[in-house]
């Protein structure tokens, strides 16, 4: 009688406990949840707007629009599947019947089918969502290196093999998907792509595709560092910060910092788990729960600055692009003469004897200055 007593004492107890633990860390994550998600919907919105006043008459301002409105719907989908998740796992981790289940079968016998069906079409649906944004987000990426690179048949061939591959890979990862709920063991769930192969290698390849994407851009940067220089040494502080992080942005270097923060943490659920709290698999499985509140619609949100960045017409690696366009289907063979000087208010450097970069304030660009190329004889 007292060996009962003690026992339901303990159920209680351990009952307590993971109803405890499970609370605390879905209110954790619901703040996760509304934090990114009321910044995701401010960048919708603003990209929405941007891009219908300017028109969507083009066939660019018509996939930009589509493109944002994919990664809003879906990380919308997200945010509403991900809260009824958390009360879902809720009820069914504090219920007395989930301690005691015979997993002999597969799955937790004391829990009803249509429960664990509805746990795992929730699971199937966020990793669905991940895998768009994935997609999207990597599309928008490459899409700004293609138009630096005057939309290079080698360098778009390329980009669509590598996100291609990453697609396909994270679909197969998503068919996989095994929520904790369902396997009974949080350390062989594969929701999310997290401790599944396919999906660690969708994320390595789209780790890869926008690390290179970042390389061709800066490639080109560098090639037309003159004319950076000149609109950095013409800008005001503030224009100069402004216009270095805008430059920081598009060029997708946050991005791939936001995929190799995820790709350590993918990387390490797939590593022989140690339980030290110090050690590096155990912080990224302290992380990894997170990693979906966190991933999903930051993914969203990159690349939907960077179309508000480029509708806006405020890139300055167009300008810069277009600058040294210029410059060069204007250079003549024979001698080429540089000459730099300021007249107070503007910025004439002479790239060829008969053409002339004009870099004049613009508080309207990024770096508050713009170039023309104008016929030298004007300036004479």
């Amino acid at each position: 009688m007292g060996s009962t007593a003690e026992d339901v004492g303990l159920l209680a107890e351990v009952v307590l406990l993971v109803a405890f633990e499970t609370t605390y860390k879905g209110i954790q994550q619901n703040i996760i949840y509304c934090t990114l998600f009321g910044f995701t919907t401010a960048l919708a919105a603003t990209s929405a707007y941007v891009l219908l006043r300017n028109g969507v008459k083009d066939r660019c301002s018509q996939l930009l629009l589509a493109a944002t409105v994919i990664l809003y719907a879906s990380t919308t989908v997200f945010f509403a599947f991900s809260v009824v998740g958390i009360f879902l796992n809720t009820n069914v981790y504090v219920n007395p019947s989930y301690l005691n289940c015979d997993w002999s079968a597969g799955f937790c016998t004391s829990i009803s089918h249509s429960q664990l069906k509805f746990s795992w079409y929730i699971a199937l649906v966020i990793t669905a969502t991940l895998m768009i944004n994935m997609f999207v987000g990597d599309c928008i990426v490459w899409w700004r290196a293609c138009a630096i690179w005057g939309y290079d048949r080698r360098v778009a061939a390329a980009g669509s093999i590598l996100i291609s591959l990453s697609f396909a890979l994270g679909v197969v990862a998503t068919a996989h998907t095994t929520p904790t709920t369902i396997t009974g063991i949080e350390g062989q769930s594969t929701q999310y792509f997290v401790r599944d192969k396919e999906g660690f290698a969708s994320v390595v390849i789209s780790l890869s595709t926008n690390a290179l994407a970042t390389i061709l851009i800066a490639i080109k940067t560098w090639k037309h560092s003159k004319f950076l220089k000149a609109y950095i040494a013409n800008a005001s502080s503030a224009s100069r910060a402004i216009g270095t992080l805008v430059i920081l942005v598009e060029s997708g270097f946050g991005y791939c910092a936001i995929w190799a923060f995820a790709t350590a943490i993918y990387g390490a659920a797939l590593m022989p788990q140690d339980v030290t709290p110090h050690s590096f698999t155990g912080v990224a499985s302290s992380l990894t729960p997170f990693l979906p509140s966190i991933l999903i619609p930051t993914i969203a949100a990159y690349p939907m600055a960077i179309i508000i960045i480029v509708a806006m017409r405020r890139s300055p690696l167009d300008q810069l692009n277009r600058t040294a366009s210029r410059a060069l289907s204007s250079r003549a063979p024979g001698h080429v003469s540089t000459d730099t000087r300021d007249n107070g208010s503007s910025i004439e450097l002479g790239m060829v004897v008969h053409k002339t970069i004009h870099i004049c304030r613009d508080e309207g660009s990024p770096y508050g200055v713009r170039a023309e190329t104008i016929d030298s004889r004007d300036v004479v």
